[in-house]
């Protein structure tokens, strides 16, 4: 009996075939011969070939193929020849590693964070990236059927490349935020998770049970609401029982997306929230010692980092008294 894969056609699964076809290929080599043979197999049923179409379709840059496909021949139709038949010997091997990576053991997540004062920008190996905002962190968990992200603390903005196979979640607390191809934001606030979408459509859900990154996949979940950004930016807030407001508008998704320019944006917030944003970009500690400003509402723009001209800000144009306690602490109180 030939030992010709192409004779295989008695097996369990489309999918043993191309594991065989594999094998012989990382033994012997894209051969002229090899590949007439692999074109055989396909012309055996329409399903062997439409596998390898739509494998090829899936996982394929033909322009990156050229460049290893064999030797071509002189005439167009052969070369056409040549070219099918190498794209889908090369599907055949993603579609043999793509079952390798179902059935070995998932990988531990990869920690990635941001230092304090700065943003951290993490490119993905799928094409999707990460900006991570001043003292963030994130969880990274890749494997052939899921795209995994948690947001453990700070903010990231999240660029996603289009997977239809493998869907890009992120989670941060216990709301979940899972799109494709698309671009948002996420940020821990206290216990609320605020979200806010630029590009794209994105649903969101609340887990109903705690879980690991590595169970979150699997995981019972209640869907909240689908954002989409077709009208514009859209933003939301998820509340720890799963509660939801909603906000649409392009202005209020800049401000609160100005960090990635550099920027902090207030339009009114209270004093102790102003100053625990500021405070995530520098080690000074600044202190609220008069209760009486817990009230006062801040609006104005001041540039990441730069905590001196906020804190001057603050003095002349808010009447609040600062007083140094050292090089790193500061006490806010109210003006007489």
């Amino acid at each position: 009996m030939s030992d010709k894969v192409v004779r295989l056609v008695h097996s369990n699964s489309v999918q043993e075939e191309a594991a065989a076809w594999i094998a012989r290929i990382d033994r012997e080599g894209a051969r002229p011969e090899l590949v007439a043979e692999f074109e055989a197999w396909q012309a055996q049923s329409p399903r062997h070939a439409q596998a390898a179409q739509e494998l090829a379709a899936l996982w394929i840059d033909l322009d990156d193929l050229a460049k290893t496909a064999p030797a071509r021949p002189a005439n167009a139709s052969g070369r056409r020849r040549v070219l099918a038949a190498g794209a889908a010997m090369a599907a055949s091997v993603a579609l043999a590693a793509g079952l390798w990576m179902a059935q070995r053991p998932a990988a531990s997540p990869t920690l990635y964070d941001a230092p304090v004062g700065t943003h951290r920008v993490i490119a993905l190996d799928d094409g999707s990236k990460i900006d991570l905002n001043t003292g963030g962190q994130v969880e990274v968990r890749y494997t052939g059927t899921t795209r995994d992200i948690r947001l453990l603390k700070g903010e990231a903005y999240f660029e996603v490349a289009p997977d239809a196979a493998r869907p890009f979640s992120v989670y941060a607390q216990s709301g979940v935020v899972r799109a494709l191809g698309t671009a948002f934001a996420v940020r821990l606030d206290g216990d609320e998770v605020e979200v806010t979408l630029t590009k794209g459509v994105i649903e969101l859900a609340k887990l109903d049970v705690p879980a690991s990154l590595e169970q979150a996949s699997a995981a019972p979940r209640r869907r909240l609401a689908t954002l989409s950004a077709a009208m514009g930016a859209e933003s939301a807030t998820i509340a720890p029982d799963g509660g939801l407001s909603r906000e649409a508008g392009a202005e209020e998704a800049d401000r609160k997306l100005a960090w990635r320019r550099g920027m902090l944006v207030f339009a009114g917030e209270t004093l102790p929230e102003v100053v625990a944003d500021v405070s995530r970009y520098t080690d000074m500690d600044i202190e609220i010692a008069d209760p009486a400003l817990n009230d006062l509402r801040v609006a104005g723009n001041f540039k990441a980092g730069e905590v001196e001209a906020m804190l001057e800000a603050l003095q002349t144009g808010f009447g609040v008294r600062v007083e140094r306690a050292g090089d790193k602490r500061v006490r806010l109180s109210a003006g007489s």
